[in-house]
């Protein structure tokens, strides 16, 4: 779905019904331009993390959550509360407990090793 907003910004709405989808997702997402807003609807916050600019958790159709994918996205109990879990990286990040070293919080695999290696 896509439409231009108010501001005369074009956005692409993508909706994925199920976790798995994650090469229909990125598809569709890189095929907005660049002065596009993308909104994606997903459940896989593993792909959260590593795409999004902003989050925002909905439960039974409310807003409960928005901000910064390393904000949200570590917050277990706002996520367990809409029947979410962490993501991968997350549950790694505290696993190795780098959050008490300051190491800022990695949204992607590639960024939880250098925050591994910097902590060396």
């Amino acid at each position: 779905m896509s439409k231009v907003g108010g501001n005369g910004r074009f956005t692409r709405i993508i909706r994925d019904k199920e976790r798995g989808n994650e090469s229909k997702v990125v598809q569709a997402g890189a095929g907005a331009c660049d002065d596009a807003s993308v909104v994606i609807a997903l459940h896989d916050m593993d792909l959260a993390a590593r795409l999004a600019d902003r989050v925002c958790i909905v439960k039974e159709g409310s807003i409960i959550a928005e901000g910064r994918p390393e904000d949200v996205l570590y917050d277990e109990k706002l996520l367990q509360s809409a029947g979410l879990e962490l993501p991968d990286v997350a549950k790694l990040y505290r696993e190795l407990d780098l959050g008490a070293k300051g190491v800022k919080k990695p949204l992607s695999l590639d960024e939880l090793a250098l925050a591994i290696k910097r902590r060396e």
